[in-house]
């Protein structure tokens, strides 16, 4: 009895033996070389996630756009401005990330481009959200949730002095294969409009439950630094002048490299490793 007793313990004790040192350096040098292998490869996991992620919002937010327009006769409205201001002069909001070397946005007039305020209303778009800056916003402002003076905003009526954001002719060009206008502004021949699909567009609560937000490529540019909603684009000119109405060309993602489109996402999603 004692025998058994004295065997059993000994059992137990080699039973509840934990690693020995080799073990353990063993172990340590397994994780170790799965985190040199994973680790370098988070950086493109993360891009790979926020391009697959654009591209799949700005392809439902064109059907969207297309579904609202069959039903409605018109396109979406109460859209963002981009700018900062609906009257005067004052440029693109500070918050909508554009490329700094070559940028793909402009803030034009209405009445600076002769005939762009009858093509947008014909098409739908009558008035647009005033967005501003964290100064002057409603207490809660915030770059993508709230970029407005109050929250909920007033929609303002689109007008000569209405302050928007238009593609440059070249990113026009590049995006969208648009031939410039042969009549425009000295500063260039401007053709497509973008306006941001925000919260309070008409499209919410018809067609989609609310604004899909766009997931960045990095850190520092997020939904609380940055605008981080998506884009619509309308051509509202072509070679031959001024459209009878707004003609809708696709969603657009905004990026610190400047504005992208669908093809844009699904090419660079193609290139990460």
């Amino acid at each position: 009895m004692v025998c058994e007793t004295l065997l059993r313990c000994r059992r137990g004790r080699h039973a509840r033996r934990g690693l020995t040192l080799l073990e353990l350096v063993l172990v340590m040098a397994i994780l170790i070389a799965l985190a040199g292998i994973l680790v370098p490869l988070f950086p493109n996991m993360i891009a790979r996630a926020s391009t697959s992620s654009g591209a799949t919002n700005q392809n439902e937010i064109t059907k969207i756009v297309q579904l609202f327009q069959a039903l409605y006769r018109g396109y979406p409205n109460n859209l963002d401005g981009m700018t900062t201001t609906v009257v005067g002069v004052t440029g693109l909001a500070s918050y909508v990330p554009d490329s700094t070397t070559t940028p793909t946005l402009t803030a034009q007039t209405l009445t600076t481009q002769a005939g762009d305020l009858a093509a947008l209303q014909a098409a739908g778009i009558t008035q647009v959200c005033t967005m501003v800056e964290s100064g002057a916003g409603a207490p809660d402002w915030n770059p993508t949730f709230v970029p407005y003076a109050v929250d909920p905003p007033v929609p303002v009526p689109l007008a000569g002095a209405t302050e928007v954001a238009y593609l440059t002719a070249a990113a026009a060009t590049r995006l969208f294969a648009i031939t410039p206008a042969t009549s425009g502004p000295t500063s260039g021949y401007l053709t497509c409009v973008v306006l941001g699909l925000g919260r309070n567009s008409t499209a919410n609560g018809t067609v989609i439950d609310d604004a899909p937000v766009a997931v960045s490529t990095t850190w520092a540019d997020n939904p609380d630094t940055k605008y981080c909603r998506f884009g619509l684009v309308f051509q509202v000119e072509d070679a031959n002048g001024v459209l009878p109405t707004a003609l809708f060309l696709g969603a657009v993602q905004f990026t610190e490299n400047g504005v992208i489109t669908l093809d844009d996402n699904l090419a660079l999603n193609y290139t990460l490793k």
